[in-house]
């Protein structure tokens, strides 16, 4: 995960050749704009060194927009759970799974919830109307508080939300 002026600055063919070259699967670009394609070819030069460039859409993002983004989508759609920059939130948006299983009816590539998703009771809301939470922050913050035994502490209980 990066933001696009690091692919840019290091040139996007020479990042996707050494992306895959050190196992990378996929890249999530959040600030990557797939409008820009025809300039600047960064996902078919990704899925020519075998990476899925991931589609990110908004609970905003209107049926028109979710089509075009879910278009022959590689790996899966990554939806931003909340407007702004991200980060744990003690709280999120109360009609965020119905919007999410409404979003998902536009794409056949599973769908991804990410920012401010920090806490066990937050993955258990959103069972059955995503198929991959994503959890960054919450995790960079055990660490800082309680070094590597809180990050895998935090980890575990996100897991085991998942499981439920």
């Amino acid at each position: 995960m990066t933001y696009m002026n690091i692919p840019f600055t290091y040139g996007l063919e020479k990042f996707c050749r050494d992306a895959q070259k050190a196992g990378a699967d996929g890249l999530i670009v959040p600030d990557y704009n797939p409008d820009m394609e025809s300039a600047d070819k960064f996902d078919a030069l990704a899925r020519r060194y075998g990476l899925a460039l991931t589609r990110f859409i908004s609970l905003q993002s209107s049926n028109a927009r979710m089509g075009f983004v879910g278009r022959d989508a590689p790996g899966f759609i990554y939806c931003f759970s909340v407007q702004g920059i991200t980060g744990a939130r003690k709280t999120l948006d109360r009609d965020l799974a119905r919007r999410l299983r409404l979003a998902r009816k536009n794409f056949s590539a599973p769908l991804a919830v990410g920012f401010g998703i920090s806490g066990a009771s937050q993955v258990r809301r959103l069972q059955g109307a995503a198929d991959i939470v994503v959890v960054g922050s919450t995790v960079i913050n055990a660490f800082k508080m309680h070094g590597l035994p809180g990050a895998r502490s935090k980890v575990r209980e996100l897991l085991r939300a998942c499981k439920k």
